[in-house]
């Protein structure tokens, strides 16, 4: 059901940002540390904040969800979610 990141958008992601390292160690996250890590963001989630991430989630596979860039006023589509290290949601947009 969860639209997590791909390994592939993951790898990307780590090179531009990093801030993804695993918890307690200086070494940065693998791709199943991610996922980890997300699912465990979900943990704390209360039950109506899950809901509201499972309608939202339904929004973006059903291509009702964009995202506009400020700059160039452009519209994305919204593709999948992750947790960052502050334990935020974020949406992504395709490439």
């Amino acid at each position: 059901m969860w639209a997590f990141i791909n390994m592939y958008t993951f790898e990307r992601l780590v090179r531009e940002d990093n801030s993804f390292v695993k918890p307690g160690t200086n070494k940065r996250m693998t791709y199943e540390d991610f996922m980890v890590w997300n699912n465990n963001c979900l943990d704390e989630k209360s039950p109506e904040y899950i809901d509201w991430l499972k309608t939202l989630l339904k929004m973006i596979n059903d291509d009702q969800i964009n995202l506009m860039d400020e700059e160039s006023c452009v519209s994305f589509t919204a593709s999948n979610i992750y947790f960052d290290m502050q334990k935020k949601l974020c949406i992504v947009n395709p490439r």
